[in-house]
């Protein structure tokens, strides 16, 4: 299934020449990203392994979002896109590609007409549905997520109870023991997550995860959905 999702800009790659595009249509636009809050149009990307992704289309978009980044990389760390599957084959991709172009240049916070059924399949009509109502969902979900983690890291609890303490301090092994009594449901194994919180953790600044934020953007895998149930379970101990 397409998905609509925020990647990280380091993990996303294009084979299209940097040089194609003028230096100044490529700082406008990041600055436009800055203003913004993101990029209006998302970038439709093709994924290649668990974290890289490849530019499908949107590659001044994708230049400009690597712009953004250099500016402020808080900001502009990560960029809006529909994400293709690394199992799709070739025409699933070619439909999408076609049907995302036409949806990511749409304001989705504007309400839309309705047009009139195309001459392609009823797939086509169904697949366009569905990606809107996820692009909504997401919205929705992204924001009230967001807002949560803010709220928990407000929170002052006690360190022994402090989830965030412990994604800092547990070892590898610890780690997978907890997370698999938390993440029951999880599609993710807890011993190849426990292993990339660990790596991710040492490479932070001082060697500490500053924030959950963190966490969600450097483990592949976890989700914050996943990170929220942890939480709430390592919090209740």
């Amino acid at each position: 299934m397409i998905e609509f999702s925020l990647v990280d800009v380091k993990e996303i790659s294009s084979n299209a020449l940097r040089s194609q595009f003028e230096e100044d249509r490529i700082n406008n636009l990041a600055d436009s990203i800055l203003e913004s809050g993101g990029l209006l149009r998302p970038l439709i990307l093709k994924q290649v392994s668990i974290d890289e992704f490849q530019v499908v289309k949107g590659h001044l978009e994708y230049y400009a979002a690597v712009r953004a980044r250099e500016k402020d990389a808080r900001a502009a760390e990560m960029v809006r896109a529909f994400v293709i599957p690394i199992k799709a084959d070739d025409d699933v991709i070619s439909k999408a590609e076609s049907q995302i172009q036409k949806l990511s240049q749409t304001d989705f916070t504007k309400p839309t007409k309705e047009e009139p059924p195309s001459d392609t399949s009823a797939w086509i009509s169904s697949f366009e549905t569905r990606l809107s109502q996820m692009q909504e969902e997401f919205g929705v979900k992204q924001r009230e997520t967001s807002a949560r983690l803010k709220k928990l890291e407000e929170i002052n609890l006690d360190e022994s109870k402090d989830p965030l303490s412990l994604f800092n301090s547990l070892d590898q092994k610890e780690m997978a023991l907890r997370l698999k009594r938390s993440l029951r449901s999880s599609r993710a194994k807890p011993e190849e997550l426990a292993k990339l919180i660990c790596d991710s953790r040492k490479k932070q600044l001082n060697g500490v995860f500053s924030g959950y934020k963190e966490i969600v953007k450097c483990v592949n895998g976890l989700g914050a959905e996943g990170l929220l149930s942890v939480i709430d379970a390592w919090s209740s101990r």
